[in-house]
C-alpha cells in the first residue's frame, strides 16, 4: 500500500518525526508538500470555501486542499490503495499488519471508495 506524508516545508522537526518511525516500521513512504493556508491569497481563500456560520482558519484550508492534492495524485497516477498521514501520526507498532489486513479487505470490496480513518489523542490540534 502506498504511503502519503504531508508536510508542510517549513516543518522540518515534524518531518523527522514521521520518517523516523515509517524507517523503524520498514514502511515506504512519499512526502507530499502540504499547502501553506498562511500563505494563501485571500483570493486563493475565496477560491475554495464557501462562507459558513464560521470563519475557517487558514491551517484548516491548507489541511483540506492538501488532502485534496493527495486524492489528485492517487488518481492521476492510478494507485489502487494508499494511506494518507498528517506529519504528525504516531504510529504503532502493529501498522504493517493493519495495512495488510486492510489490503485484504480491500481486494474484496468491488468499488472505489475512501476510507477516512482517524484517532487523535488530544482534542485540539495545531492546524
Amino acid at each position: 500500500m502506498k504511503i502519503f506524508i504531508i508536510n508542510l516545508a517549513r516543518s522540518v522537526e515534524r518531518r523527522e518525526s514521521i520518517e523516523k518511525q515509517l524507517n523503524k516500521l520498514h514502511l515506504p513512504y512519499e512526502f507530499i508538500e502540504a499547502i501553506d493556508g498562511h500563505a494563501l491569497t485571500l483570493e486563493e481563500i475565496r477560491q475554495h470555501t464557501r462562507p459558513l456560520n464560521y470563519a475557517f482558519k487558514l491551517g484548516e484550508i491548507g489541511c483540506s486542499l492538501s488532502h485534496l492534492k493527495v486524492y489528485r495524485e492517487i488518481c492521476e497516477r492510478g494507485i489502487p490503495k494508499a494511506l494518507i498521514l498528517e506529519d504528525d501520526a504516531q504510529l504503532t507498532d502493529d501498522l504493517p499488519l493493519v495495512l495488510n489486513e486492510l489490503s485484504n479487505i480491500i481486494k474484496q470490496i468491488p468499488i472505489n471508495y475512501i476510507a477516512y480513518l482517524c484517532s487523535t489523542i488530544r482534542s485540539q490540534g495545531k492546524t
